[in-house]
């Protein structure tokens, strides 16, 4: 059937006898409203664990917020050239925990840590000098153009990690038709496609492109980290 898109905030996962009734949501405009449903699906990054920790009792998922920042840079013509998207594929140096996007004529290339600057605290700040020297020190000896790039600009943004980075998607335990997406790490927008293609499997009880069992929700803290 057709679905339909309701512009607002979840606030609740409501259950009947052990089983997914729905959500209670906040709509646009301030009113409250329960949405039924036989199935939930909480897939909303950090903000995900507040909806779903009612429901696991004294279980922790282990997701944490961790604050993140990526980077904007110009790189001079020519040598810039060979930075476009048009010669240079999405990139990652695990070596240095350094990853980025090719240029694309617009934003400028993107480039940033993937282990998250544990040492901000829990807002993102802006980046200091010193962190953004360090950054494009770090991806010049991989790509030399950068030793003329100009710094444009920053993202601020924050992963919801586990301590072990692997994700956390499955069934609730003790519920049924309650399904959680969480844990993604900072790696949730390149798998997204696969992952919703098995959650909606798993949901509807049909075979997933992807097995998920390894990735079943777990107490973190039960687990040797």
């Amino acid at each position: 059937g057709r679905g339909e898109h309701v512009p607002g905030a979840a606030k609740e996962v409501t259950m009947r006898g052990g089983a997914a009734a729905g959500v209670r949501a906040e709509l646009r405009g301030g009113t409250e409203a329960q949405i039924e449903a036989d199935a939930v699906v909480i897939a909303a990054g950090y903000a995900g664990v507040a909806l779903v920790q009612p429901l696991l009792g004294e279980m922790d998922l282990g997701i944490r917020r961790l604050p993140h920042f990526t980077t904007y840079w110009d790189v001079p013509f020519p040598a810039g050239a060979d930075l476009h998207k048009s010669r240079l594929p999405a990139w990652a140096d695990l070596g240095v925990s350094l990853y980025g996007f090719p240029d694309d004529g617009e934003s400028g290339f993107k480039m940033a840590w993937h282990e998250p600057r544990r040492g901000e605290g829990e807002e993102a700040r802006e980046p200091t000098a010193e962190a953004l020297e360090a950054l494009r020190a770090a991806g010049e000896t991989r790509f030399p153009a950068l030793r003329s790039a100009t710094y444009r600009g920053q993202y601020a943004c924050a992963y919801d990690s586990t301590p072990d980075e692997v994700f956390q998607i499955g069934a609730v335990p003790g519920t049924s038709g309650v399904y959680f997406v969480g844990g993604l790490s900072g790696h949730g927008y390149k798998h997204a496609p696969s992952i919703g293609e098995s959650v909606a499997a798993l949901v509807c009880g049909s075979p997933q492109p992807i097995d998920l069992a390894p990735y079943a929700l777990r107490d973190a803290g039960r687990r040797a980290l």
